[in-house]
């Protein structure tokens, strides 16, 4: 006790001396100072002599204004657009205040104060991050990404400096699809969020720019029903507070899925055999971190169903049918808990939230009858069931103005679910002809086509793609794939009356019109340098539909007297074979789903290349004088047995063959092979 006692005064003593008349340098080496403005010590050693009652801020400021080292004594660090990344500062205003240092207590307390917490952001932000930082909202046009030429000052947000970035809108998202970045989107996340007693990882503000601006450019344009305001300001709110909201945690599995959706669009080379495909880590995060059995009995946001639906979006991209068929039964589900079919039931009154929750509600029943259609299953609504307007009648009611309504996102996504939910209801209609065994035109209402073929001449051309400016070339590619989906339904849901090689005249001209025009619009979109890696699930599945209905013309007999008229054009439809051929052969060069598409049809393709190669080492007078007849001998017995995607009901497939032994990340093993797949309906 004594001994307690005697030493408190020294203690005591000790903290006077150092605080706060000596300098931070004599402070830190714990060396009588001589309280001069600079002190005697530190001219001696020539050091910068710094004054200040909060140590640590004095302590950075000193660091921050030791002069740089020149650039041959440290190693360089690049961004990722080369930039260096040694200076947060700009170089002028280092030497500035470098400069001003030995005034420093010129200034007032409050000047004094903002700028030590100016240069402790800053080098919180140079030693804290492994990104470079967003600086001065003002940037030249010309720059893709963010660097320290650009900064006027430092970042002065206290809380993450990837806010700053991550809440201004890149100039890509303006940009037209194929202008934004090709490149892969997957690296090593360097952000991390606190979800509860977890870290989970987060794009940093590059990649997060990137992939918001191909997915709100070039994926959400055929899945419209994302907020984009709100996405980037709850992401902000996230990466700042971390997931403290109950509903964080779907949100930010809904992120993993639009990062899984992009992943799996622009990847533009094939993975190595039977290894996952690109964003499976996106989309592995948005499955385990939410509870979708949990969630669906107590939650009530509408953020779980828009990641359940893009977790099956992405499922459809990668070619899984097992697995999205199942996902897009789940969130079926949870529609059905949060009666988002039932408007009358509904609680909501703000027209923004009621907009977004409409238009959720369509993509859902969209996508539930493409998959269901594609997969051979029920869909998930009946019609009867759904008592809910279309995105455009509210929108109707709830715009106060007509002037910019053109302008306006929320006109194209009305006008284009409008256009889909007819897209959707010609599918289950030929689906179910097709099913019962009869022609696409059997008792068929052609009411829908009419709609359709209207809204594709009058409205389709005045609507303007969001992110995209009126000169932009990809519109119009937009706008061709739109067009096309009124075409390759009737051609890919149909195709059994042509495979089945038992058609009728009357049926194959019918079908070799449809195939002809899907063939001209896909040669021109193969053709224009601005249509988006995206759009090649859609061009595998339509080429593949073309490829059926030529196959199946040049493999059947056709010199019966009923199919006699037919063999006049044998000439024409070999070529649009084989165009159709090469077509999807470049497409699977970096499209899994075309490879395996490809290779489904490898059989006719043989048999097809046989006849074509016989056909051309004839003349012009033993062409016309032999007909189809030279063929005949050359069609493989029983080939209609041969033609892929026959069952109505097929066997749907989850993992490629050697990964059914061990499964993927949890994913039952015993989902079956991919020895045959399905044909997509995009």
């Amino acid at each position: 006790m004594d001994d307690a006692r005697s030493s408190s005064p020294k203690r005591k003593k000790i903290r006077q001396k150092y605080a706060p008349k000596a300098c931070v340098s004599c402070r830190r080496s714990k060396l009588k100072c001589s309280g001069e403005n600079p002190c005697q010590r530190c001219i001696d050693n020539g050091k910068r002599c710094f004054y200040s009652e909060d140590q640590t801020a004095a302590e950075v400021l000193q660091n921050l204004s030791r002069p740089a080292p020149g650039p041959s004594t440290l190693p360089s660090h690049s961004n990722g657009n080369g930039a260096s990344r040694r200076n947060i500062l700009p170089r002028t205003d280092a030497v500035e205040r470098r400069a001003s240092d030995a005034s420093v207590l010129g200034l007032t307390m409050e000047g004094r104060m903002a700028r030590i917490e100016a240069m402790m952001e800053a080098l919180m932000q140079d030693r804290g991050l492994t990104f470079t930082p967003s600086g001065s909202i003002e940037r030249e046009a010309s720059e893709g990404l963010r660097s320290e030429s650009a900064f006027s000052m430092p970042i002065l947000d206290p809380i993450h400096p990837a806010l700053e970035q991550m809440g201004q809108h890149s100039p890509e998202r303006m940009l037209p699809p194929a202008m934004a970045t090709t490149a892969s989107v997957g690296s090593e996340p360097a952000v991390q969020i606190r979800a509860g007693n977890r870290m989970l990882p987060f794009p940093n503000p590059e990649r997060y720019q990137q992939y918001v601006a191909h997915f709100f450019g070039d994926v959400h344009l055929r899945h419209p029903c994302v907020d984009e305001i709100d996405l980037d300001a709850r992401t902000q709110r996230v990466v700042t507070e971390g997931a403290t909201e109950p509903n964080d945690v779907p949100f930010l599995a809904l992120c993993y899925a639009l990062f899984a959706c992009c992943d799996a669009a622009l990847q533009m080379t094939p993975p190595a055999a039977y290894s996952k495909p690109p964003g499976w880590h996106w989309y592995q995060l948005a499955r385990d971190i939410v509870d979708n059995d949990a969630l669906l009995c107590t939650s009530n946001d509408l953020t779980l169903i828009q990641c359940l639906l893009f977790q099956a979006i992405y499922l459809t991209y990668s070619d899984l049918p097992a697995l999205a068929y199942s996902a897009i039964r789940t969130t079926c589900t949870a529609v059905l808990e949060q009666n988002i079919h039932q408007q009358l039931m509904w609680t909501e009154v703000d027209p923004e939230r009621t907009f977004w929750r409409i238009c959720t509600f369509w993509n859902v029943y969209i996508t539930d009858r493409s998959i269901s259609i594609s997969c051979g299953r029920p869909t998930s609504f009946q019609t009867d069931d759904v008592n809910l307007e279309l995105p455009g009648d509210f929108y109707d009611r709830a715009s106060a103005s007509t002037e910019s309504r053109d302008l306006d996102p929320k006109h194209y996504i009305s006008q284009y679910l409008k256009y889909q939910t007819w897209s959707a209801q010609l599918a289950v209609d030929a689906f179910a002809r097709a099913s019962k065994g009869h022609h696409p035109t059997h008792d068929m209402d052609r009411t829908i086509e009419v709609q359709m073929q209207q809204f594709v001449n009058n409205e389709l051309p005045d609507i303007r793609i969001p992110h995209a400016s009126p000169q932009d070339k990809s519109t119009s590619a937009h706008k061709v794939f739109i067009a096309l989906r009124r075409l390759t339904i009737p051609l890919t849901v149909s195709r059994r009356a042509m495979t089945s090689l038992s058609y009728t005249k009357d049926h194959a001209q019918s079908f070799v019109a449809l195939a002809t025009h899907v063939l001209q619009d896909i040669r021109r979109l193969q053709n224009d340098a601005s249509t988006s890696s995206s759009t090649r699930h859609q061009l595998s599945s339509a080429v593949t539909g073309v490829l059926l209905v030529f196959g199946a013309l040049v493999l059947r007999d056709l010199s019966s007297p009923d199919l006699e008229p037919l063999q006049t054009e044998v000439g024409e439809y070999t070529e649009n074979f084989m165009e159709a051929v090469s077509i999807l052969s470049n497409l699977a060069q970096g499209l899994p789903y075309a490879k395996r598409v490809f290779d489904d049809c490898s059989a006719i393709i043989g048999a097809v290349s046989a006849i074509v190669d016989k056909w051309h080492t004839l003349s012009h007078s033993q062409k016309a004088s032999h007909g189809w007849s030279f063929a005949a001998d050359m069609i493989p017995p029983r080939i209609e047995e041969s033609f892929p995607f026959q069952a109505v009901c097929p066997q749907l497939h989850g993992l490629p063959t050697p990964a059914t032994a061990i499964g993927w990340d949890g994913i039952d093993p015993r989902l079956g092979s991919n020895h045959a797949g399905v044909l997509w309906l995009f």
